[in-house]
């Protein structure tokens, strides 16, 4: 799968993403290369470059484990890694993350952080999230 968007008055790429996935039997994996120009307003200002690795393993019928971790190549380094344990059957869904994310927005941080989401099919739905930076 390609994405891309042109710039309104060049017509240039300034967005640019290319997947590839596969399933074998319990087992996804999905591969996803981007590059992204610059985008002050959301507090990124020099072009990015990455790749963002996704995997998943279906234990059951209702039980999924997932990680993903994605690499900077600009900062040449890890920036984004999640751990992913998930149960859903017909009446609701429940998943707990755990995910550290360095962030770059002027200054590099590490947003450790923990979710929780519990979804009731026909209700609705809640989520928790507890954030830790350092």
């Amino acid at each position: 799968v390609n994405r891309y968007r042109l710039d309104k008055d060049t017509l240039s790429v300034s967005r640019f993403e290319l997947e590839a996935s596969a399933a074998f039997g319990p087992v996804s994996h999905s591969t996803i290369y981007a590059r992204y120009d610059a985008q002050p307003l959301l507090g990124y200002f020099t072009q990015r470059a990455g790749i963002l690795q996704n995997a998943s393993v279906r234990v059951n019928q209702n039980w999924t484990v997932s990680g993903s971790v994605r690499y900077d190549f600009t900062r040449e380094a890890i920036d984004l890694a999640l751990l992913s344990l998930s149960y859903v059957d017909d009446c609701f869904a429940i998943a707990v993350q755990y995910y550290v994310d360095k962030v770059l927005s002027g200054n590099t941080t590490t947003d450790h952080r923990f979710l929780f989401r519990l979804n009731l099919r026909t209700l609705g739905g809640i989520g928790l999230d507890q954030t830790g930076s350092r």
